[in-house]
């Protein structure tokens, strides 16, 4: 790996623990019949619903997809650096597309 390449995977663990570090600590839970995301530390029980044919989908993904394994997956890849699984952690997180505005 160059500098350049290392400067460039740094960057991009960097953004992964930014994501991580400012997502919502939400919980997925079924409201009025339907799913839900739900943050249980606000008084208000304020939540995000999802609609539509792909929601239970969605919901499983991000059930599992959360804030803790996000911070988990950024120790795994500060880990991989320098290993034989580095070139597998460089894909995912090209994969990831960290560096492009989703909206």
């Amino acid at each position: 790996m160059t500098w350049q390449q290392a400067e460039q995977y740094d960057a991009q663990v960097s953004l992964l623990r930014k994501l991580a570090n400012t997502s919502t600590r939400f919980n997925v839970r079924e409201v009025d019949g339907q799913p839900a995301l739900v943050d249980d530390r606000l008084p208000s029980d304020e939540c995000v619903r999802v609609d539509g044919p792909a929601a239970s989908d969605l919901m499983r993904h991000l059930f599992h997809l959360n804030h803790y394994a996000l911070l988990s997956l950024v120790g795994l890849l500060e880990a991989a650096r320098g290993t034989k699984a580095q070139s597998n952690a460089i894909e995912l997180l090209e994969r990831l597309k960290l560096d492009q505005d989703p909206l």
